[in-house]
C-alpha cells in the first residue's frame, strides 16, 4: 500500500463518517494519537477537541501483496470505535453503564463496518477477505473515561482501479440487511 492508497482509503472513510449522524469524529493515525487534540477536518484548528462517539483508523501494521498479482494488496485493518462513560462531550453527566456504552457502540460499529465493506465492493476496490471480524472491548483507556470497541480485519484492495473521488459511495441511509449480508469473496 503506497501513500496514495492510504489517502484513497482515508477519503472513503471520511465520506462514510460524514454521512453517519452517530459518529462525531474520525482520525487516521497511531494509537498514541487517541489522547491528543489533533487538527483535522472534524476538528478544524484543534478547537473543538475529540468528539464522541468517534472512529479511529490505526495505521496498518501489516500490508502484503501477491507476487503474481502486485496490484492486489492485503491490509490488516484496525478500527477503534470509542465513546465516553460518565459524561458527554459537553461535560454533562451520562448515566449509561459500561455495558450500555458498549451496546451503543456496537449499534454504530456493525452497520458502519458492513457499509465500509459494501462501499469497497460496489466501487470495485476490493473488500473484506473473510466473513469474520475480530473485536474486543476495552475500558478506561487513556486520559478520559473512554470505552472502546476495537475491530481487526483484513481487506484486499485492487489498487489498479482504486478511485473514490466520484459520487458513487453508498449512502449510510440506504437500508442494509445485516443478518444476510454477504462479504465480497472475490475481487472483480
Amino acid at each position: 500500500m503506497n501513500d496514495n492508497d492510504i489517502i484513497k482509503v482515508q477519503n472513503l472513510l471520511i465520506k462514510l463518517v460524514q454521512q453517519n449522524t452517530d459518529l462525531k469524529y474520525y482520525h487516521f493515525g497511531w494509537l498514541s494519537d487517541l489522547d491528543i487534540n489533533i487538527d483535522n477536518i472534524f476538528n478544524q484548528q484543534a478547537k473543538a477537541g475529540r468528539q464522541f462517539p468517534c472512529l479511529d483508523w490505526i495505521v496498518p501494521d501489516e500490508i502484503s501483496f501477491n507476487i503474481n498479482d502486485p496490484e492486489k494488496e492485503s491490509i490488516t485493518m484496525c478500527f477503534i470505535f470509542s465513546d465516553l462513560q460518565g459524561y458527554n462531550n459537553k461535560g454533562a453527566q451520562d448515566t449509561r453503564t459500561q455495558q450500555e456504552v458498549w451496546r451503543d457502540l456496537w449499534k454504530i460499529a456493525k452497520p458502519f463496518l458492513l457499509l465500509f465493506n459494501r462501499a469497497l465492493c460496489e466501487l470495485n476496490l476490493g473488500g473484506f477477505t473473510e466473513d469474520k471480524i475480530k473485536y474486543e472491548y476495552n475500558a478506561y483507556k487513556g486520559k478520559q473515561r473512554r470505552q472502546e470497541l476495537k475491530f481487526s480485519f483484513n481487506i484486499v484492495l485492487d489498487t489498479e482501479c482504486f478511485d473514490v473521488e466520484g459520487e458513487n459511495v453508498p449512502s449510510v441511509q440506504e437500508t442494509c440487511d445485516l443478518e444476510n449480508y454477504c462479504f465480497c469473496q472475490e475481487i472483480p
